[in-house]
């Protein structure tokens, strides 16, 4: 994951097209699958893949980090689809930061997760959203 962070950082630090973009992970560079939400963007990845580290044990915490383009309710509109799956998450505990030109805003959400379908269901909502740009 150290490696997604840092190319959201970069992403959050960098402002114009193809400047910055998530790298790929190895089983997906060539992702063809149907239920992909993120086909057409390059660098995407499926959720809780976990190249080469130990499964998640539940229940856990677990951050949620959504991108998208700076808005005043994205943090509400993010927070709205979260919770549909995470119900006991308050919108008062999300993290919010904004990029250093103030184009993008990251919301980063703390769920009590308790199990790898919720994860999936929550991602799956996040990247079929079209003012999500990324997800980690």
């Amino acid at each position: 994951m150290k490696d997604k962070t840092n190319a959201a950082e970069s992403l959050l630090q960098s402002e114009g097209p193809g400047k910055a973009s998530l790298s790929p992970t190895p089983a997906h560079q060539d992702c063809s699958h149907s239920s992909c939400p993120q086909q057409t963007v390059q660098g995407h990845s499926h959720p809780l893949q976990l190249q080469g580290r130990a499964e998640i044990a539940f229940p856990c915490e677990f951050i949620i980090k959504a991108i998208g383009l700076q808005s005043d309710d994205l943090a509400a509109h993010t927070h709205s689809l979260i919770v549909k799956h995470a119900p006991d998450l308050r919108i008062e505990h999300l993290q919010l930061r904004t990029s250093s030109k103030g184009k993008y805003l990251s919301v980063s959400a703390t769920i009590n997760a308790v199990s790898r379908e919720q994860l999936d269901n929550i991602y799956r909502e996040l990247n079929s959203d079209p003012r999500i740009l990324y997800t980690l």
